[in-house]
């Protein structure tokens, strides 16, 4: 449920998404904090605790939100989120193939680059075709080059470093959908 206020003292927008799937909360926030203007609040209601969420959105989007716990459970948790400036917003990638229960899509990394992705549904695995570089999953760095494979659960954050131009592939293993675009999202 979203609720959309205009008075500075309570929040521009409510959600509540505590009946929301559980793969499904992270990108109905990250979806309103990219609509909501600078300077104003999204309080977010749940039904457990968000401090994996606020350690997402400061790993996708440094330095652009304050975050004021309201009530904390135990039947509901309600934070308050302030945009304190805006951001680029994470960008859909095109599909190479959507199939019942798998979609594949490529990245392309620039030599001195960053790419920095959240999956948002599906466990993924990120194919290293050429280039070399750093991959760093929810904090975890390693060298990548082409041949390596990684696993990236759902709600993790990524970002690709590129020392020579890298090219991936992105295969998500997701329930059949007649969406056609991709499920991961990328600044």
């Amino acid at each position: 449920m979203l609720n959309r206020h205009y008075n500075d003292k309570i929040p521009a927008m409510e959600a509540d998404i505590r009946t929301l799937p559980l793969g499904e909360k992270h990108r109905a926030i990250h979806l309103r904090l990219e609509e909501l203007e600078p300077g104003r609040t999204l309080r977010i209601v749940n039904d457990c605790d968000t401090r994996p969420l606020r350690h997402e959105l400061e790993d996708v989007h440094p330095g652009c939100f304050t975050w004021t716990y309201v009530e904390s459970g135990p039947e509901a948790w309600r934070v308050d989120i302030l945009k304190t400036h805006d951001f680029e917003p994470l960008e859909d990638l095109d599909l190479l193939a959507d199939g019942p229960g798998l979609r594949v899509a490529q990245i392309r990394v620039l030599a001195g680059t960053k790419e920095r992705m959240m999956i948002f549904s599906g466990s993924a695995a990120l194919i290293f075709d050429e280039g070399a570089g750093m991959l760093e999953v929810s904090g975890r760095r390693r060298a990548v080059a082409a041949g390596i494979v990684e696993i990236v659960c759902p709600g993790e954050t990524c970002s690709i470093s590129a020392a020579t131009e890298l090219h991936a592939y992105v295969a998500i293993a997701t329930e059949p959908t007649n969406n056609s675009r991709f499920d991961v999202r990328t600044t």
